[in-house]
């Protein structure tokens, strides 16, 4: 990605995980030239561990493309407590509040991350208000992402928890490109589990299965399931 394209991309993705971020906290083309001087780029493969559990971060992370997911790995699995989408920030929250990482932060598929020194980056937010707004935003955002997962987690028996998680994880072609291993690490389920609620979801006519991939074929079966909840 050239220079300009960069920081195009991250005006228009940075903390976008909720729709509007960039819109309510937009910044100026020389905040974002800014914020993209004290980042670097590094390429990491899929099994790569960018940090793990009470590690002490000195860096932040912003994911510019591939699979990342947060980890939290118990007695007899790993349980992956969210996906990581291209312009989530992840590694800032236990610096700004002065706690190591909660979580492991592991590549699922290649991918490009933008690095950058905590020190630097809140060098930079005391400068400039309108990257400082930006994060509080991406940051509330996130936030508001971890309350849905939760919901999801808690909503009831697992087909609808299920339908919840694929229409969060659903993109534009209507397809959800994780593993049967991948959502039920996610659920917080065993894989037979979800197996077992997927064939369900599918003798409804609302999904198909494919390798490595569910294609969704009612969203809006889906959306009328969750909603009974």
């Amino acid at each position: 990605m050239t220079e300009d394209a960069r920081h195009r991309w991250l005006a228009k993705h940075l903390g976008t995980t909720h729709a509007g971020v960039a819109a309510i906290a937009p910044m100026s083309a020389d905040d974002v030239a800014a914020l993209a001087s004290i980042m670097t780029v590094r390429k990491a493969v899929n099994g790569d561990v960018l940090f793990t559990r009470h590690e002490d971060l000195q860096d932040i992370f912003v994911l510019e493309c591939g699979t990342v997911a947060l980890a939290r790995p118990n007695a007899d699995r790993t349980a992956f407590l969210n996906l990581l989408e291209p312009g989530d920030v992840f590694g800032d929250v236990g610096q700004l509040i002065g706690e190591t990482a909660p979580v492991d932060a592991v590549v699922l598929s290649d991918a490009n991350v933008l690095v950058m020194s905590g020190q630097d980056l809140i060098a930079l937010m005391m400068q400039r208000p309108r990257v400082a707004m930006r994060w509080m935003a991406a940051l509330a955002a996130r936030l508001a992402t971890a309350q849905d997962r939760l919901e999801e987690l808690l909503a009831g028996p697992l087909d609808y928890q299920l339908a919840s998680m694929l229409l969060h994880l659903v993109d534009d072609e209507q397809q959800v490109h994780v593993s049967q291993q991948v959502i039920s690490q996610l659920l917080g389920s065993r894989r037979q589990s979800v197996a077992r609620s997927l064939a369900n979801l599918e003798r409804r006519g609302l999904i198909e299965k494919q390798y490595r991939r569910i294609r969704i074929l009612d969203a809006a079966g889906l959306r009328a399931l969750v909603g009974t909840i």
